[in-house]
């Protein structure tokens, strides 16, 4: 089993681009459906504000990236180009979960401390509690 973290964020791509990926709560919540319906999916979380979209998945170790870009493509009604596939980023293992560390502190915000993340972490955890 392995971790992974795929994301846009405020440093991959610009805020019309970031804005096509927004998850609105009932939005997220069909697509944490779509991983829950996915036997090759232990648990998610996604996280997503106005300067980031993020999905971390406990997954299966022949579970690949390009499902959950994917699944969050069709959600957001979005084609699968090239172009829009490259501004998203695939951390693993121990660099994904430095890479939410870093994002739940706000080390990796615009604004420092950021607590509209923190909630969604914690609603997550909750959620999955």
């Amino acid at each position: 089993m392995k971790i992974l973290a795929v994301g846009i964020n405020h440093k991959t791509s610009a805020i019309e681009t970031r804005e096509k990926f927004f998850l609105a709560p009932l939005e997220r919540e069909l697509l944490l459906s779509e991983f829950k319906n996915d036997p090759s999916v232990i648990s998610t979380i996604i996280i997503s504000t106005c300067n980031r979209c993020e999905i971390y998945a406990h997954v299966d170790d022949d579970y690949q990236p390009h499902e959950i870009l994917k699944k969050l493509f069709t959600i957001k009604h979005q084609p699968q180009t090239h172009e829009l596939q490259k501004l998203f980023y695939v951390l693993e293992g121990q660099e994904a979960v430095r890479h939410l560390l870093r994002v739940a502190c706000g080390l990796d915000s615009l604004i420092l401390g950021e607590k509209q993340i923190v909630g969604q972490i914690k609603d997550a955890y909750c959620y999955h509690a």
